[in-house]
């Protein structure tokens, strides 16, 4: 969404406060395809003088698959940022001592879809669960749990922890 903000910087103080709801593009993380729901955006501008505050809140779900047991899970995001920009000095290249949290803009136009989907991006869980009650995977066939026990012998000890138990026995 590409903002004109020629209106707003007549003066030190103005607001303007803009709804909107875009598509976000998918992202690749860990071998899988997130995708997302549409974001739901309220964007608040202000003009600082030398700068425009933006103040984000966004809703949005993003399609993952969970973490223990494989299935497909919507994690639903709602969340609030703040973004500085800044207009784009006239001579590229130009040092000016700008900090890296300034995003710049140029045109009068100010483009906040890269803004909206990085911070979508960040707040994606690292391990996404179905439910908090989900029991994963067998760690042995492969069997869903939740769906059922397996016909695996139950033992109270990891396979995966067996390489340790061995390391234990030769001392």
């Amino acid at each position: 969404m590409r903002i004109d903000v020629t209106e707003l910087r007549r003066g030190i103080g103005r607001e303007a406060t803009y709804e909107f709801r875009e598509a976000v593009q998918p992202v690749e993380m860990a071998g899988e395809t997130v995708t997302f729901e549409p974001a739901q955006v309220t964007a608040r501008l202000v003009n600082a003088g030398d700068s425009i505050g933006g103040y984000f809140e966004v809703s949005s779900g993003a399609h993952m698959l969970c973490s223990r047991c494989l299935k497909p899970v919507l994690v639903p995001i709602d969340m609030e940022f703040m973004v500085v920009y800044q207009q784009a000095p006239a001579t590229p290249g130009k040092d000016d001592g700008l900090e890296h949290e300034v995003v710049l803009y140029t045109e009068n136009r100010i483009d906040v879809s890269d803004d909206v989907r990085q911070h979508l991006v960040l707040e994606l869980p690292m391990k996404p669960v179905c439910g908090p009650s989900c029991k994963g995977l067998c760690l042995r066939c492969g069997k869903d749990l939740n769906e059922g026990d397996c016909d695996c012998p139950k033992t109270d000890e990891n396979p995966g922890m067996s390489v340790l138990k061995d390391l234990l026995k030769r001392e």
